[in-house]
């Protein structure tokens, strides 16, 4: 907390550690196309990141072979893409590759216990900007649907 009862956004978004690895996530899914080129987007798309490692999935043999001579290249302009060392090494798998990130899974669930809504509304409660503690609130609901989805598998 700060002067005047005002809090730092760092202070409420440092309890959820889990977005970071997913924000990460995404700016890869952004950085894939710039960096491979439209031709090879079209036959090879990220599915996830965990860990450092990269799983793409790849249309053809012939195609994972030649992405597997480019790897170090692809890690390389990746990361500089992003900025830091997010992606070690990348796992090329062959199956189907379509417009933008690939889902594995289904949707989350859109409505959360009652439990989570109080708890998110309760971390916010500092929060003054109604307009910043919207965009918060979709963010931290979002991170918690996805949490609650993840744990019934």
């Amino acid at each position: 907390m700060v002067d005047g009862g005002l809090v730092h956004i760092g202070e409420i978004l440092s309890s959820f550690e889990g977005l970071r690895p997913r924000l990460s996530e995404y700016r890869v899914w952004k950085a894939w196309r710039e960096v491979v080129g439209d031709k090879v987007a079209e036959r090879a798309q990220p599915v996830r990141l965990k860990g450092g490692t990269l799983y793409v999935r790849v249309t053809s043999s012939s195609w994972m072979q030649e992405l597997s001579l480019f790897k170090d290249r692809i890690v390389k302009g990746l990361n500089e893409s992003l900025g830091k060392d997010v992606v070690e090494d990348i796992v090329f798998r062959i199956g189907k590759a379509g417009r933008g990130p690939v889902k594995e899974r289904k949707r989350p669930p859109s409505q959360l216990p009652d439990s989570t809504v109080r708890w998110i509304e309760e971390v916010l409660l500092p929060v003054k900007d109604e307009e910043l503690k919207g965009v918060l609130r979709r963010i931290l609901s979002k991170d918690a649907a996805v949490k609650l989805y993840c744990r019934k598998d």
